[in-house]
């Protein structure tokens, strides 16, 4: 209906309530940011907390670590189990590392020597753990084959160095054997020493180390005959050498075939003076070095018409009473001390 003419319209006032205009959008993402940093913090947390806990975080692997094999010449200590745990050569231990293999390779023996003299008497040592594939790894360490291969046609040679050989391993958990590394020990007589078996058949020796007694050849000689000791026990007598018998000789049964008993004794004598690294072996008289055969005055049954009956050994002895402790191999210019 039409306002009368001539009326005044009156106007509707309506209240207005502010309303907050927001970003619906914005305000999502945020919460959305807000809720993953507190999940990423919560996994932080939980990884820094395991350790400390005990608690192992499932699902993830860790690489175990392969023991390297350790360096030829490491002297080490030899547990029953055959594990080996490489200690200072200054320090008593049980053997010396004398080839490795890494894990996962099987251990070959050496092979045999190049040359192997015959002697008129040969000395060696036994031992319970001694392993064969390990036999001619100890027998290399000590320089048995480069010292033959340098002296083949001397007359005299050094006795060849007491040593055997163990297969060891590295000292792992018992559940990883398949991390282990393998190796060749070579060993003494004694089941403990200090020093170094490296190149022991040179002397000089190109190592720097105490030499241990134990690789050398020493015997008690008596009115009735002789008898192998350890060097590192009292005796008054110790091998130096032997001659090198050749076909002829053993067919012979004689040194003499093309040697006089004088050249005989001066290659004893220069011998010691170089097995000694003295100028005077005999330490002015007391001690004389003399070339007679060990098997003549040995305790075991002679046998007259074999080579060794009269092939003669290479000694040095102590003259009237008194007694030895250690080897005179490398003993150098230093004054001798003997027990009486």
């Amino acid at each position: 209906m039409r306002a009368p003419s001539g009326a005044t319209r009156s106007s509707i006032q309506v209240a207005t309530v502010p309303v907050p205009i927001t970003d619906a959008g914005s305000e999502h993402t945020h919460r959305r940011v807000g809720g993953l940093a507190a999940v990423v913090v919560a996994i932080v947390l939980t990884l820094a907390a395991a350790p400390l806990s005990g608690v192992g975080v499932h699902g993830r692997a860790t690489a175990a670590s392969v023991p390297l094999p350790p360096p030829v010449g490491s002297c080490v200590l030899i547990a029953d189990d055959d594990t080996a745990t490489v200690v200072d050569c200054v320090w008593p231990h049980s053997g010396e590392i004398a080839m490795t293999w890494r894990a996962g390779v099987a251990p070959v023996d050496a092979g045999s020597l190049g040359r192997s003299p015959h002697f008129s008497v040969a000395r060696s040592i036994t031992d319970a753990n001694a392993d064969p594939i390990c036999t001619g790894w100890a027998q290399r360490y000590t320089g048995w084959d480069r010292y033959l291969a340098r002296h083949d046609a001397d007359l005299w040679l050094p006795p060849q160095p007491l040593t055997v050989g163990r297969l060891v391993r590295a000292p792992v958990d018992a559940a990883l054997p398949e991390l282990a590394w393998t190796g060749c020990a070579a060993l003494t007589a004694d089941p403990s020493y200090v020093g170094s078996i490296r190149d022991a058949a040179f002397t000089p020796r190109p190592t720097a180390g105490i030499r241990p007694a134990a690789v050398s050849v020493c015997l008690t000689a008596t009115d009735s005959g002789m008898t192998f000791g350890s060097c590192s026990q009292p005796h008054n007598a110790e091998l130096i050498g032997s001659i090198a018998l050749s076909q002829q000789m053993m067919f012979d049964r004689s040194v003499t075939v093309d040697r006089t008993t004088d050249q005989i004794t001066r290659g004893c004598i220069d011998l010691a003076a170089g097995r000694l690294e003295r100028t005077d072996p005999t330490f002015g008289g007391t001690l004389e070095v003399v070339a007679e055969s060990v098997w003549q005055r040995s305790l075991r049954n002679p046998k007259p018409t074999t080579s060794a009956w009269l092939i003669p050994d290479c000694l040095i002895r102590v003259v009237g009473g008194g007694t030895l402790t250690g080897s005179l191999v490398e003993w150098g210019e230093q004054p001798l001390s003997l027990a009486r």
